[in-house]
């Protein structure tokens, strides 16, 4: 049988079960410890977390480690504007954005009067035009997606990263379908919030990450400060 399903998730790669069938087998100790077992787990993670940083262009204290698309998305949209809301409700996103998004953004409409513009494609494309034209003074958020699900186009994320480089607004994109396919360096792009998905790249289920550029703001769960803390280190 031949998959061609590779949008909606990817196999396993041999190389990602043999690394994660390892650490399963030897490594069991929780990295917040100080024990040995412990200290191996955190060794890992930080080894993880330094070898994605440098995939990205970036530094390890930027990326924050999730469960998937969906956490990272609700964290930045949800964390950023409710902790910032009190300089404008308005936030941009499209119509073609995975529902991981735009139900986070309507939560913030029906609860927390939050009022959003969303963007139709113009000729099946989104434009940095659109965007730019949608600002407000009370827009605090722009979010969409790298690369589309259903038809693979890239949206102009360089060029809504330059516009907004001239508005107070933050940059939130899900590069969940464009990570592990095209280089994708943050910084350089504009954007201060990235999400992604490892089932997306030929990853394990059930793990993604969230990179933050430096910034205040809240996480939506609350318990243990594991990875919570890469949290409070960015806040300015």
């Amino acid at each position: 049988m031949i998959y061609l399903d590779n949008a909606a998730t990817t196999p396993m790669s041999a190389v990602a079960i043999s690394a994660m069938t390892k650490v399963m087998q030897e490594t069991h100790g929780n990295p917040s410890s100080i024990h040995g077992h412990g200290r191996q787990a955190g060794k890992l993670l930080r080894e993880a977390r330094h070898e994605l940083a440098q995939l990205l262009g970036t530094k390890p204290q930027h990326i924050f480690f999730t469960s998937g698309g969906t956490e990272g998305n609700n964290t930045a949209i949800i964390g950023y504007c409710l902790r910032h809301q009190e300089q404008g409700k308005h936030i941009i996103t499209t119509a073609i954005e995975h529902h991981a998004v735009l139900e986070t953004i309507d939560y913030l409409v029906q609860h927390f009067g939050f009022e959003a513009t969303i963007i139709q494609p113009e000729n099946q494309e989104i434009t940095a035009q659109q965007i730019q034209k949608a600002l407000r003074d009370d827009t605090i958020l722009v979010s969409t997606m790298f690369a589309n699900n259903e038809t693979g186009n890239l949206l102009p994320i360089a060029e809504i990263g330059q516009i907004l480089k001239q508005h107070p607004a933050v940059y939130h994109v899900d590069a969940v379908q464009a990570i592990g396919k095209i280089p994708i360096h943050p910084e350089e792009l504009g954007i201060d919030f990235l999400t992604a998905s490892a089932h997306k790249f030929h990853g394990p289920k059930g793990i993604g990450f969230l990179y933050v550029s430096s910034m205040d703001f809240d996480s939506y769960l609350h318990g243990g400060d594991q990875e919570q803390k890469n949290v409070q280190e960015l806040k300015i």
